[in-house]
């Protein structure tokens, strides 16, 4: 006969707590709704509880001009204090920039300009006149990247605006740098024409699978801080021995 939790009282404990497992995972197996997808949604919601914009939610709303499944975050807040969540145009900039096509053509653009950046000649005063073009008009779909990010996100008041999320922030300022190479008295210092190779880390925000790994990759810096200082020591005491050993040679 099948053990049940309420058949197994009585029995030696091992036995109860085994046909207990075994109903516990029955019920996981049956119920595609369980513990698991609880705990999928529960991450979901930690994650956007986080202030990341991109995390918010997965669901694909039927149309750009509807709203999502369920009301993501940024979008029960005001941006720019003018444009409410309900707002069909934010509606719809919320969407686009959500849209795995959007996400294709920011990485192509990065892609296209990391491109261009190899044409750049460091020992000339100036670029050529194809390449300062094509800077202008990748500092320019970075911007309308930007500003539809702003508008659909919000700028920074509430906890998942635009500049609330680092890898943004990143965005925000490599942006900034770009249109400051063209001002006057500024775009001919070498420092800043070396601030463009800043470009293709735009790549790490597009793509959300490198932005985890490199997340996880500072996270983990802490734990490996005691490797580093044995690593050093050790080093240290060869470099030492190798000295007095081979002084000279």
């Amino acid at each position: 006969a099948e053990l049940t939790p309420s058949s197994s009282v009585g029995l030696h404990p091992s036995t109860s707590m085994a046909a207990r497992r075994r109903s516990t995972v029955r019920e996981m197996v049956e119920d595609p709704a369980g513990p698991f997808g609880q705990s999928s949604r529960i991450g979901s919601a930690a994650a956007s509880a986080a202030g990341d914009p991109d995390a918010e939610d997965d669901d694909v709303p039927p149309c750009l001009m509807c709203l999502p499944p369920h009301k993501a975050p940024a979008l029960q807040h005001d941006s720019l204090f003018i444009l409410p969540g309900e707002n069909s145009g934010r509606i719809f900039v919320y969407n686009l920039v959500k849209h795995r096509f959007f996400e294709a053509a920011v990485i192509a653009v990065i892609a296209a300009n990391s491109i261009v950046l190899v044409f750049d000649d460091p020992t000339q005063p100036n670029d050529e006149g194809w390449v300062v073009a094509l800077d202008i008009v990748f500092a320019v779909i970075f911007t309308i990247e930007m500003l539809l990010k702003v508008v659909a996100f919000g700028f920074v008041a509430h906890a998942h605006s635009y500049l609330r999320d680092p890898w943004n922030r990143l965005d925000f300022a490599i942006v900034l740098l770009a249109w400051l190479a063209f001002v006057p008295g500024f775009g001919n210092y070498s420092g800043l024409r070396v601030l463009r190779v800043l470009r293709p880390l735009r790549s790490m925000n597009a793509v959300k699978g490198l932005k985890v790994l490199v997340t996880a990759l500072l996270q983990s810096f802490r734990g490996l801080v005691p490797v580093l200082i044995l690593a050093a020591i050790v080093m240290s005491v060869f470099a030492i021995v190798g000295v007095q050993l081979w002084e000279g040679a």
